[in-house]
């Protein structure tokens, strides 16, 4: 009999070896998942144990001389083809679980570095002259610091051992790729978004000359015709970054396939994504003290959407390396 910690951090048990090998092959454990023998005084990852060692997925090497990431999974080989459920609300229960936890201060210390860090950068980019340079550097780091969240938060997901300073990871091990990912993504939406702005100017110039009606009409059509697409192609690509980290996908092939596995339930993660703005958008309000916590919740409750949709055993919404039906729970 064993006992495991789960990524809540709590601890499940005892169970046969059966019931943890039918965890690996779900997905709800892996090689790092901490596992204590019954009699035992030592919690040991599951790679350790010879008898779960054979279970569990062999990590290919790393791709293009990229240094391996400790804790990155793999994709699961169906992960385009097939489907799964996005519960969000299950989505937003588990985070709450990982944030209100054991793990709570250090899931709020990696996210307070990201937002003191672009809080400041923002700050220093009102400056004049010099605030360029800050933008500059803003637009620099931002696709490899925000991968670097993703990747910490789903190490603390998934119970492996975390700590803040991998919030930096993304510029040790996969700067040029993230960069690449945060820039492509966002002049591929913003030239979807020319039609519309095309549209717009006019509107603006004929209500300048006070053509009210004509005006109007071109001013909504151009934001309905520039919104849609940029909205579209957001939601697509959400995941991209979180691929490249975690996945170790270079950039485009990690944005053909956030966009294909979002098509599938596109309005489901259109409405995530809109809930997790929202979570975010009270901590603002809340003096932007509140930020805080409703960061982390708002990032980890992604995360949890990312697990069901890329990550092995979570395809039918069981979220990776969590035991949902542990026999007893202690």
């Amino acid at each position: 009999m064993y006992k495991i910690i789960g990524a809540d951090g709590k601890e499940y048990g005892p169970v046969t070896p059966e019931q943890v090998k039918l965890w690996i092959a779900e997905g709800r454990a892996n090689a790092q998942t901490k596992i204590l023998a019954e009699g035992g005084t030592a919690w040991k990852p599951l790679a350790e144990i010879a008898e779960f060692a054979a279970a569990l997925p062999i990590t290919p090497p790393p791709v293009s001389g990229t240094p391996p990431i400790a804790g990155g999974s793999l994709l699961p080989p169906d992960v385009a083809e097939r489907d799964y459920d996005m519960d969000i609300g299950g989505c937003i229960n588990r985070a709450w679980q990982l944030v209100t936890g054991p793990k709570m201060w250090l899931v709020i210390g990696g996210v307070a570095i990201w937002i003191a860090i672009t809080a400041g950068l923002s700050a220093f980019a009102q400056i004049p002259l010099i605030g360029l340079l800050f933008s500059l550097a803003s637009f620099v780091i931002g696709g490899p610091l925000i991968g670097g969240v993703y990747y910490f938060l789903l190490r603390c997901l998934r119970g492996e051992a975390a700590d803040v300073g991998e919030v930096f990871a993304g510029f040790k091990f996969r700067f040029a790729q993230l960069f690449l990912g945060q820039l492509v993504t966002s002049l591929l939406v913003f030239a979807s978004m020319l039609p519309g702005i095309a549209l717009l100017m006019p509107g603006i110039i004929a209500l300048a000359n006070g053509r009210v009606p004509p005006g109007v009409a071109l001013i909504a059509l151009g934001a309905v015709v520039m919104l849609i697409p940029a909205i579209y192609f957001s939601i697509g690509w959400m995941f991209a970054l979180p691929l490249i980290m975690d996945k170790r996908l270079d950039f485009w092939p990690a944005m053909q396939l956030s966009r294909k596995v979002v098509g599938k339930h596109w309005w489901t993660t259109l409405a995530l994504s809109i809930i997790v703005g929202c979570i975010g958008l009270v901590g603002v309000l809340l003096c932007c003290v509140g930020a805080f916590f409703t960061a982390p919740l708002a990032f980890v409750t992604a995360m949890n959407a990312y697990e069901r949709m890329f990550s092995s055993g979570s395809g039918a919404g069981t979220p990776a390396t969590v035991p949902t039906t542990p026999q007893t729970q202690t």
